[in-house]
């Protein structure tokens, strides 16, 4: 060693316990990294000796090998500047004796410390062995506490998935979009991953998408249904299935996760194949709980619960429509009766029908307005599937400017324009249009001897 450099004595168990005493671990390692590099700084860059001190530093911190391995580096290239610093401000040499008695001094120091500390001498083996022990209960303790955090997040997020089924009906479009908003925060860490990392070669890794994560967050927020080669979303807006060919939606919510995971700040960005990688989460979501592998449309099957009670889906929710007991209850929007239409019509009990009933009398009379009602009651009841189809066709006959269209109006916008399907008496003649009931989708066709009405 250089005369030149001064020798400061080992820093003994004592004085490291103290500085320790002043800082408390943190759960995150990077932060403990940190707080360990300023220990030094501060303590021991001029320190030639630092086995103890790193000793101290892992066991208080619990460091991993890699990061024992940083701090070597780190002391390293502080004690070089510090030598460095010595010799730029000139400081006088020490004689031969001097420096002998301040290097004697520095090793009695140095017995007495080890001799307090009463630690066994481990050969080279050992402490390979040791660190390597350490090392891999350090990755387990991790491993461990991340796991645990992990089954928290999904154990909070099934809860809030619940919110979906709407069970008792009350749950408004916003709380739907404010849920599926703090489920995608909650389990953003579990839809990335970096690989590729190795601290030996200063390799940083990348950023990796956990697809199946991913794609169990949309199957169970869009309540995603599977029918053939086709992907249907429950819309919450409209209150129904449709099928979106290009996956619009979809395509955005993945989109923007994908400019969520990582970390930035640590370098960490996404930066793969955003296109594969978003028609491999789609078709993975896809694959959920409701999967129908024929083309068979399983939509609008469940319409009757008996022969006295079926439902109607309006714009503001499915409705249950009790004929023996002639009532009406208001279920909500209800993903799992499987509608792919509504009626064009919000159900509000308090509201009185009067406007309506007075014109259909104005138009028709009061006899000719009761079949008005009756034909709109008809149509509804032929959606039930567990009862014979009525078979029942209408034709309104009778000179311009009597009300036809009017009437024809009034149901048209009743039904919507979804499940309403109009078409001319010459087209029925001429076979060009083939007329089929199903108990799929409400049907109503509205004729005219020339146009539809």
């Amino acid at each position: 060693m250089s005369p030149d450099v001064e020798l400061n004595p080992r820093p003994n168990k004592l004085d490291i316990n103290a500085i320790l005493a002043k800082h408390t671990r943190s759960d995150d390692i990077i932060t403990n990294l940190d707080v360990a590099k300023e220990i030094i700084k501060a303590n021991y860059r001029d320190s030639p000796r630092l086995d103890l001190v790193i000793l101290y530093l892992k066991k208080h911190f619990k460091l991993n090998t890699d990061s024992v391995a940083i701090l070597k580096m780190y002391w390293t290239e502080l004690y070089k500047e510090h030598k460095v610093t010595l010799q730029a401000t000139g400081t006088p040499k020490e004689s031969r004796k001097e420096t002998s008695e301040a290097i004697g001094s520095s090793i009695d120091s140095r017995k007495e410390s080890l001799e307090a500390i009463d630690t066994p001498k481990e050969t080279r083996k050992e402490t390979k062995e040791r660190e390597a022990k350490e090392a891999k209960e350090e990755r387990e303790r991790a491993h461990n506490e991340e796991f645990k955090e992990k089954q928290e997040r999904k154990t909070k997020a099934e809860e809030w998935y619940k919110i979906f089924d709407n069970e008792d009906g009350t749950h408004t479009l916003r709380e739907i979009r404010e849920t599926k908003e703090q489920i995608r925060k909650l389990l953003m860490r579990d839809f990335w991953s970096i690989q590729g990392r190795n601290p030996k070669t200063n390799n940083p890794g990348y950023v990796v998408l956990q697809k199946l994560a991913i794609a169990d967050y949309l199957n169970k927020t869009f309540r995603l249904v599977r029918v053939g080669g086709q992907i249907w979303r429950y819309d919450w807006r409209k209150g129904y299935y449709i099928y979106d060919a290009g996956n619009d939606l979809l395509k955005k919510e993945i989109g923007y996760i994908m400019t969520k995971v990582g970390n930035r700040d640590e370098g960490y960005d996404y930066n793969g194949n955003s296109i594969a990688d978003s028609a491999d989460i789609i078709d993975m979501a896809s694959f959920g709980s409701k999967v129908f592998i024929d083309t068979n449309s399983p939509f609008n099957k469940q319409i009757a619960l008996n022969e006295n009670i079926i439902l109607i889906n309006a714009k503001n929710g499915v409705l249950q429509i009790d004929y023996k007991n002639k009532k009406v209850k208001l279920l909500g929007k209800k993903p799992e009766y499987l509608f792919s239409y509504c009626i064009n019509a919000k159900y509000n009990p308090e509201i009185a029908n009067d406007v309506i009933h007075e014109m259909l009398i104005e138009i028709l009379g009061e006899e000719d307005t009761e079949l008005i009602y009756q034909i709109a009651s008809m149509a509804i009841r032929d959606t039930n599937p567990k009862l014979i189809p009525s078979k029942i066709a209408y034709l309104f006959i009778g000179p311009r400017n009597t009300g036809k269209n009017t009437v024809m109006d009034v149901l048209h916008r009743f039904f919507g324009n979804a499940i309403v399907s109009c078409i001319t008496l010459n087209d029925i003649a001429k076979n060009k249009v083939t007329i089929q009931i199903t108990f799929q989708r409400l049907q109503f066709f509205l004729v005219s001897r020339k146009n539809c009405i």
